[in-house]
């Protein structure tokens, strides 16, 4: 059965799947703020709010976005969105209501499983309702959206905590999911699956599970256990891409990725969003050292990355609708990389005003970039698979954010280097991101987004 809709879908459909993906993005940040005034509530130490509260979030969303992908594809799209805004639902009300540090964390983690599931939802039903001539300005609102959910979390988070306390920054969920949910009813997406009795691909979930995390866990453990995750990370990956080739239901079909526009598509967004992760992280802390101003200012200072972001998303996929995502694609990261180059060449800025009209570039290169680059990835993807697809678009994007973080530590640990020195390899580093989606902005279609 396809979900393939004829017509033209209304309007609020497009709205409500818009809202449920930004709920994800939005989580990820907006409890960093309420982490000390949560830690005071359960006298908890704040790495270990760091460690369970965020980390274990962002883990579970990387580690569940195909199998939640999959899900959609199997079981029926409708059914993977309103079984994620379920989850998002009952993780707030537990988070809100906790009284302990376990019934938290165990709320945080129900909410990284409805992101898991609502995110690669809302990508496939959007793939699969739009025609191919509109998918990259419909891409390109669902970048915005992403994008700004995750910038506003701070500022909304610390507003919240400081005026309604830290429970609030979880019951502000609950007007959303009911819009998105009131918004989608009578969206009826089925599945895509050939089988009267789908299964999921447990031996694959499980193999993927062990892959990711022993990855991700290679720059936190000590110089001997890296190795061994290192290892084990390695052994797994080749187990699991030999059982994907073999089963009939596989939870990421390695095939996918010889798709050249598929392939070129998942990499600009994930070279592209470990940049904008990468400049949501490192500007709190230059700003702070550098010029000693707080998180009040720093939030202040992103929201013109993501402003120039939500002004050139629509833009950007009208454009690729138009001349083409590889047009798109190259424009947005020849932006970007004249941004960074600047930034990483400045001297040490009197005013961080400065800083501005170089922060909306980046933002209208993102926002030029994003949107194409994921409609092109799932144009190139039978519509069956679309879900599958969307998972491993979601997925890189999460091992991206954390590669981010992750440089982010590392350039803050480097005492051998004065403080612009780091901040200015920071902005390097992200240049050169944008000129590897310039690259491979040819693999992508030269006309539209979904090839001639």
């Amino acid at each position: 059965m396809s979900d393939t809709v004829s017509g033209q879908p209304p309007r609020r459909f497009f709205i409500g799947l818009l809202l449920a993906a930004g709920l994800a993005p939005l989580n990820s940040t907006m409890i960093a703020v309420a982490l000390p005034a949560i830690g005071t509530e359960f006298s908890a130490a704040p790495a270990d709010l760091t460690q369970w509260l965020v980390t274990s979030y962002l883990m579970l969303c990387l580690v569940m976005q195909s199998p939640g992908g999959k899900i959609g594809d199997l079981w029926g799209r409708s059914l993977a969105l309103r079984l994620g805004l379920l989850c998002f639902f009952l993780g707030s009300a537990a988070g809100a209501l906790a009284f302990s540090i376990a019934i938290l964390v165990g709320a945080r983690l129900l909410m990284a499983l409805g992101g898991a599931l609502l995110l690669p939802a809302a990508m496939a039903a959007m793939r699969n309702l739009v025609a191919a001539d509109q998918r990259g300005r419909i891409f390109g609102m669902l970048g915005a959206i992403l994008g700004l959910a995750a910038a506003i979390g701070p500022p909304l988070g610390g507003w919240l905590t400081e005026h309604l306390g830290w429970s609030s920054v979880f019951w502000i969920n609950a007007p959303v999911i009911a819009l998105a949910y009131l918004l989608t009813r009578g969206l009826t997406l089925g599945s895509d699956s050939g089988s009267d009795k789908p299964r999921l691909d447990w031996q694959g979930i499980v193999l993927l599970t062990i892959t990711l995390l022993s990855a991700v866990s290679v720059v936190h453990l000590g110089s001997a256990m890296a190795w061994v995750a290192a290892a084990m990370s390695l052994i797994t990956v080749v187990f699991f891409l030999r059982w994907e080739l073999r089963t009939d239901l596989p939870v990421l079909d390695p095939r996918m990725f010889k798709r050249l526009r598929f392939s070129a598509g998942l990499g600009v967004g994930s070279v592209q969003n470990f940049c904008m992760y990468g400049m949501l992280f490192q500007l709190p802390y230059m700003l702070e050292e550098l010029h000693g101003f707080g998180p009040t200012v720093a939030g202040q200072m992103l929201l013109a990355m993501t402003g120039g972001m939500v002004v050139c998303s629509p833009l950007g996929g009208r454009f690729a609708d138009r001349f083409g995502a590889r047009s798109a694609v190259a424009f947005g990261s020849t932006l970007g990389l004249v941004a960074m180059g600047v930034l990483a060449m400045a001297q040490p800025w009197d005013l961080p005003m400065t800083l501005v009209p170089w922060l909306v570039m980046l933002g209208a290169a993102l926002g030029f970039s994003t949107g194409p680059s994921q409609a092109s990835a799932l144009s190139a993807v039978d519509p069956r698979h679309s879900g599958m697809a969307s998972g491993a678009l979601s997925m890189f994007r999460y091992v991206a954010s954390v590669s981010a973080i992750t440089l982010l530590g590392v350039l803050l640990g480097a005492t051998s280097m004065n403080p612009m020195e780091r901040y200015q390899t920071g902005f390097l580093v992200y240049g050169g991101g944008f000129l590897i989606t310039a690259l491979l902005a040819f693999g992508l279609p030269k006309k539209g987004v979904s090839g001639s």
